[in-house]
């Protein structure tokens, strides 16, 4: 996470306000072999080998634990970053996008100068990687829920576009029924060809069968 983009107190809030519980099933959502390598980022529990799967289990709790309890510092913060990573790589469709934008959002913190400045080139970025985001539920490379899921555990501030921005996105739902409504011109053109090669087929042997009645004909 870029130096530049610290938690703003609403997004230290939004942390917090999810709980212990939704934060450990977040966790949950990130694969055994992406822990192992973010576990050695994390702060050690006593009496547990950090990489061990007891002991990752151990981290995760007092991670969750920690982030949602005001206090929590620059080193938690910083590995719930880094499990919110690796969620996106697992998870999104178009991931590679998701992170080419979140890393805008590094850029712009990194190069403003006063926080004045740091804080609207913040949240200009933020509202353009939901608005990006929106648009490609609207293509089927995501879903509502999961862009939301996206913001909720980010660092990211609140925006007055935020939410509208989220709610504008295709609900999951949506993007089930128009993937398959988009493919369904796909699959009936497969079927077409599987016709026309069955009929291509028949023709031949229909030719094949023909062929043999007359050798049978002309040699009896």
């Amino acid at each position: 996470m870029s130096d530049a983009l610290t938690l703003s107190p609403d997004a230290k809030a939004r942390i917090q306000s999810l709980g212990q519980k939704a934060l450990l099933a977040f966790f949950g959502e990130v694969s055994a072999a992406a822990m192992q390598n973010i576990a050695r980022g994390l702060p050690s529990v006593d009496g547990f080998r950090k990489t061990s799967p007891v002991g990752i289990a151990k981290q995760k709790e007092a991670l969750a634990r920690k982030l949602s309890r005001a206090g929590a510092n620059d080193r938690e913060y910083h590995g719930l970053y880094s499990i919110w990573r690796s969620w996106i790589d697992e998870t999104l469709p178009n991931a590679d996008l998701v992170n080419e934008l979140i890393d805008g959002v590094e850029d712009a913190a990194d190069e403003a100068g006063d926080p004045d400045a740091r804080r609207i080139a913040i949240e200009k970025n933020v509202d353009t990687l939901l608005e990006k985001l929106r648009d490609e539920s609207l293509h089927n490379n995501c879903t509502r829920e999961q862009i939301e899921q996206l913001f909720r555990f980010s660092p990211f501030p609140e925006t007055p576009a935020s939410r509208g921005l989220i709610a504008g996105a295709k609900i999951a739902v949506g993007v089930g029924r128009d993937t398959q409504l988009d493919e369904l011109p796909k699959r009936l053109r497969h079927d077409e060809d599987e016709i026309q090669s069955i009929k291509t087929e028949l023709k031949k042997l229909s030719g094949s069968l023909g062929a043999v009645a007359t050798f049978r004909r002309n040699t009896t």
